[in-house]
């Protein structure tokens, strides 16, 4: 490739970033080097892919000039291997698959099935988990820092999307909002939600849950400076 050579970082980010999410793939960047008036085989194209990680044109821009992306970045944070944690991508593909957009934040409200499917995918995942400070984690232990770092960010990084966007792709518009400390167990949280799904009787119910709702790649257009802005405003 001669395009690190053509222009700057900054310039080949300008070109890509109209690129939508999810769909900077082998087949694309095939096409994209040809109308550089470059030559790239099928094959090629797939290492390189494999190489970058995801299907993401910031993340192709950092490695072409031989920065961090967004999956070495990840890997490191849960310490597996690049290898390791492309192996983990596509286990979290095969059971959470990507469903589509959602066009709206406030409309990316969670069930309390979706969320007791969280749970039993933490019960038997978890025991591989470690936490912020290097130990070991439970379901009884497991919070959404931790379920975050292993679960949500590699499984939404190459669409981009919401946690919600892996379990549905129409609207949930939320009955109630959620407020509440990432550093919770989850287990605890989803005995609240149950708590109040019984008490209320409202076993259809939507919630509002940031961590869940909220684009985690993309937080600078969910968190705004005017507050009436952000998703969480506009939840409520």
């Amino acid at each position: 490739l001669t395009m690190a050579d053509a222009m700057s970082s900054d310039g080949l980010q300008t070109v890509l970033q109209q690129v939508p999410a999810g769909q900077f793939d082998a087949a694309f960047l095939s096409r994209f080097v040809d109308e550089m008036d470059g030559e790239l085989s099928d094959d090629e194209a797939q290492a390189i892919m494999g190489a970058v990680g995801a299907r993401r044109a910031e993340d192709f821009v950092s490695w072409l000039y031989q920065k961090e992306t967004s999956s070495d970045k990840l890997a490191k944070k849960v310490k597996m291997s690049a290898s390791e944690f492309q192996d983990w991508k596509a286990r979290l593909r095969e059971v959470w698959p990507w469903k589509g957009y959602i066009e709206l934040t406030e409309h990316r409200g969670i069930t309390l099935a979706q969320l007791q499917r969280i749970l039993a995918f933490i019960e038997e995942n978890c025991n591989d988990w470690k936490d912020r400070k290097g130990n070991a984690v439970t379901l009884h232990t497991t919070t959404l820092y931790v379920f975050n770092s292993y679960v949500i960010l590699p499984a939404t990084l190459d669409e981009s999307c919401a946690f919600v966007e892996l379990l549905t792709d129409e609207a949930q518009i939320p009955d109630w909002f959620i407020s509440h400390w990432w550093g919770e167990p989850i287990v605890e949280f989803v005995k609240c939600v149950e708590g109040h799904s019984d008490i209320r009787d409202l076993p259809t119910c939507k919630y509002w849950v940031c961590a869940y709702a909220n684009r985690q790649h993309n937080l600078d257009k969910e968190l705004t400076k005017d507050p009436a802005e952000t998703s969480f405003f506009k939840a409520m």
